[in-house]
């Protein structure tokens, strides 16, 4: 009873639900019905119904286990030793920016307490996320923390890369805020092909307050194949490190290795067709992204699946700027 009703159901086990959620995958029930286009004439598809169902019995075991690991003193105290000493020790840092008056900034422009708080974020960490409201002024910190981390020589070259259709704003507010700030603005007009080297060459010799440069833009730039092949490299001899240990040996492991060797490979021999100038020469210090959540779907190693909003391949845009933003920190220290 507790096997196939309590804890389970008639069409997948308490132990097999156990098994499952303590391997991190997920919970579905399958059906097999007939296809047309597969070559066996059969597929399996999830049963709703049966999977709402394994996934409530599912919730009922975890909810049972989170009374259970509490009941016994001995392990409770064992359990709150170790949450202390790995989690209670640390406290969020707090970012006071009142002492921050920005001397090159406009005096018609007047940051709120919050901006100057987030400014402040941005100076002292390697990577911030600005999660604020639409509407709570985003554009206003991030060009006040460039301006004030190129002005305290913490960086030399500012890339903001912004929506294709708010360049101009972008652009305007800047000026606004800083009115004899040196721009470059990058938007596709002046990004054609027969510009691009030019465009580029700017970027990497020139002297700028900030770059402001369109998503499209931004995706055009290409990163050096020497960027590919150090990375793969790199993940390729954690991968055999781990493939030593057979414990920690699996089938996908394998597989991943195999791929890992023949993308190295591929690239070693490839002919690549050579560009001006790739991202990784232009001397980035600092990238401020506008709207990230359009970066959002990059791969994630799981081995959850069907899961809204994880994907473990990602998006090919996705991943480039992930590559650009490492390529970033690699080269300033994180």
């Amino acid at each position: 009873v507790a096997a196939t009703h309590t804890y389970g159901t008639s069409r997948i086990e308490a132990l097999y639900i156990l098994e499952i959620t303590l391997n991190m995958k997920t919970v579905a029930v399958t059906d097999e019905v007939v296809s047309l286009t597969n070559k066996s004439g059969k597929k399996r598809v999830i049963n709703k119904s049966e999977t709402v169902l394994a996934l409530e019995k599912q919730q009922k075991m975890i909810d049972e286990f989170q009374k259970w690991v509490w009941k016994d003193e001995k392990r409770k105290e064992r359990l709150e030793i170790i949450f202390e000493n790995n989690f209670s020790c640390v406290r969020r840092r707090i970012f006071d920016g009142s002492f921050l008056d920005f001397p090159t900034m406009s005096n018609a422009i007047e940051l709120y307490p919050y901006q100057k708080n987030a400014v402040a974020r941005i100076l002292f960490s390697p990577n911030t996320l600005l999660a604020h409201d639409v509407g709570s002024g985003k554009t206003y910190i991030m060009i006040a923390a460039g301006m004030e981390l190129k002005r305290m020589g913490l960086s030399e070259k500012n890339l903001y890369v912004v929506p294709n259709n708010i360049v101009g704003q972008w652009r305007d507010i800047f000026k606004t805020m800083y009115p004899s700030a040196n721009l470059l603005c990058i938007e596709p007009k002046n990004f054609t092909p027969d510009k691009r080297e030019s465009v580029l060459e700017k970027i990497r010799d020139e002297v700028y307050d900030g770059v402001i440069m369109a998503y499209s833009c931004f995706e055009q730039i290409p990163v050096s194949k020497d960027y590919y092949v150090q990375e793969l490299t790199e993940l390729k001899e954690k991968i055999d490190k781990l493939a030593k240990d057979s414990k920690k040996v699996t089938a996908k492991l394998k597989k991943k290795q195999e791929a890992i060797s023949k993308r190295l490979s591929e690239l070693v021999v490839a002919l690549e067709v050579e560009e001006p100038i790739y991202f990784d020469e232009l001397g980035i210090t600092r990238l401020f992204v506008d709207e990230a959540h359009n970066f959002k779907n990059v791969p994630i190693e799981t081995k959850a699946d069907k899961v809204l909003g994880i994907s473990a391949t990602g998006s090919k845009k996705c991943q480039v700027m992930l590559d650009k933003v490492n390529i970033v920190q690699k080269q300033n220290n994180g």
